[in-house]
């Protein structure tokens, strides 16, 4: 039993080796108010990988390397949609503003 539990260990470790994912946050704001925007769409480019902002216009989103290199577009009723490519992703928090 020991056995099968420690394999399945280094199984999951090497997957996530293999096949890293980066998270990216961060948080929508309008341009000229400021203000953070809720439920505004998230997502990777030419993929149905996305998500939504919550009310404090804050998103999380676990990415694939292959993902990463497609970049994100940032999309809202009533505004024009932004484009982020790969050298913009970055692990840490981003203030983002449409």
């Amino acid at each position: 039993m020991k056995r099968w539990v420690l394999c399945l260990g280094m199984i999951l470790v090497w997957s996530n080796i293999l096949f890293g994912q980066i998270i990216v946050n961060g948080v929508v704001k309008d341009k000229e108010s400021r203000k953070e925007l809720a439920n505004v769409n998230v997502s990777v480019i030419g993929s149905n990988v996305g998500t939504i902002t919550n009310a404090d216009g804050e998103f999380s989103l676990k990415l694939s390397k292959a993902d990463t290199k497609k970049g994100l577009v940032i999309s809202h009723v009533g505004y024009l949609n932004v484009h982020l490519s790969e050298d913009k992703l970055e692990t840490e928090k981003k203030r983002l503003t449409v």
